[in-house]
């Protein structure tokens, strides 16, 4: 019995998956591309759609006359939440099964923040996300939470996370699921968004890694292997903000510890070393473009335009983080060969000047050429990733519904 179960499960996962993959299929395409038998698909159509879990989209007209159903994933079977925890604020999402944003809300947050005023947060924001919408109120399902720090993944608890001191060695995930009276996640924001990356450009790919440099929280990464995300047996794969790159090297752009990327090249020791040219009077081309545009604040794209107009300061300040990133890329090279690196976050396609920074330093540091590419900008990646792990929640919670109905 229990190995009947285990076959039932299986089948009824493969048939559920590729439907996703697939968008809409028919009974034959499901046949043809599970290999399964025409019965075992029919069974598990009827399973999946008693639960509402698939819907009937219409008849298909062949070439010979017949016209089969059309099936696809129904997105209304379950709607799941999503919070995304930045420097400054958290920001709340509303979605479907098929990674639809029905609402989004953000709120300002300090680094003062405690899993209290956390997880208040968390349950208005789901009120207000809620409000008016009665269908996903009555389904909804799960939360995912992502944030700019280490998690336990079996235990839930923050082991580290840079600018909220209050919330380092406590159990969110706990706390979060009492608040939101839900089943939580939570999870690494660059590891969301690695898993993001990969199901935008990384299929087929064996070894793929995603570089997340920040905007002021460090620099992390992802790593994909045989199309799974891996997170290590402490989930501190991917962790390069500690990677050593220089033995011994002291004052690293601001110092701390001797060589460790993050220290050495994560923006806000950039934004650092370049506020530190300013207070001695160089950097004049970035000073007039700020007291042109009558602001104090940093940003990349401040600082490339800066560099661009042969700000030499800026340049060699963006460059040595270029630098930096590059030799961490060549580093994770070394032992992975991975068969196509990412970068993103702050870090996109429009930031031109940067890549031919990168592209030229890993042409002189590696023997190999690297394949890189670089995020669009505005990119959804860490929504993404939230999506899909969600699904792999729901289907699984779905196919025990089926199961135990017999």
């Amino acid at each position: 019995m229990a190995d009947a179960t285990g076959t039932r499960r299986k089948n009824l996962m493969l048939v559920l998956k590729t439907i996703e993959a697939s968008g809409e299929v028919t009974a034959a395409m499901l046949t043809e591309q599970t290999g399964l038998s025409t019965a075992t698909v029919s069974r598990a159509l009827a399973a999946l759609k008693s639960q509402a879990l698939i819907v009937q989209l219409r008849k298909q007209t062949t070439e010979l006359g017949r016209k089969p159903d059309v099936f696809s994933i129904n997105p209304a079977y379950g709607y799941n939440l999503y919070y995304y925890l930045e420097s400054d604020c958290l920001r709340a999402y509303l979605l479907n099964l098929s990674g639809y944003v029905l609402a989004s809300r953000s709120v300002a947050v300090t680094q003062a923040l405690t899993v209290e005023a956390l997880t208040a947060l968390l349950a208005e924001l789901k009120q207000t996300l809620l409000t008016g919408r009665r269908r996903a109120q009555s389904r909804l399902l799960a939360a995912n939470i992502a944030i700019p720090g280490v998690i336990d993944a079996a235990t839930g608890v923050v082991s580290c996370i840079p600018n909220f001191p209050n919330l380092e060695q406590t159990r969110l995930r706990e706390a979060a699921g009492q608040a939101l009276q839900l089943q939580c996640f939570i999870h690494n924001a660059s590891r969301l968004s690695t898993i993001g990356a990969y199901l935008q450009y990384g299929a087929g790919a064996q070894s793929f890694v995603y570089v997340d440099i920040t905007g002021d929280c460090g620099v992390g990464a992802g790593i994909v292997l045989r199309g799974e995300l891996y997170d290590g047996p402490c989930s501190l794969a991917g962790e390069i903000g500690d990677m050593i790159l220089e033995l011994d090297r002291a004052g690293c752009f601001g110092g701390g510890t001797s060589g460790a990327l993050e220290r050495q090249a994560g923006l806000a020791s950039v934004f650092r070393r370049v506020r530190q040219l300013l207070q001695t009077g160089r950097a004049q081309t970035l000073r007039a473009m700020m007291e042109q545009k009558g602001t104090d604040a940093l940003s990349l794209q401040l600082l490339e335009k800066a560099a661009g107009a042969m700000d030499l300061d800026v340049f060699d300040t963006l460059n040595q983080a270029a630098r930096a990133w590059a030799a961490a890329i060549v580093n994770i090279q070394t032992v992975l060969a991975a068969e196509l690196v990412i970068i993103g976050g702050a870090v996109t396609q429009e930031n031109q000047l940067i890549e031919k920074m990168l592209r030229h330093h890993l042409a002189g540091l590696y023997h190999r050429e690297v394949a890189l590419r670089m995020m669009e900008a505005g990119s959804d990646a860490h929504v993404r990733g939230a999506v899909y792990l969600s699904k792999q929640y729901l289907f699984e919670a779905a196919i025990d519904s089926v199961l135990s109905e017999g």
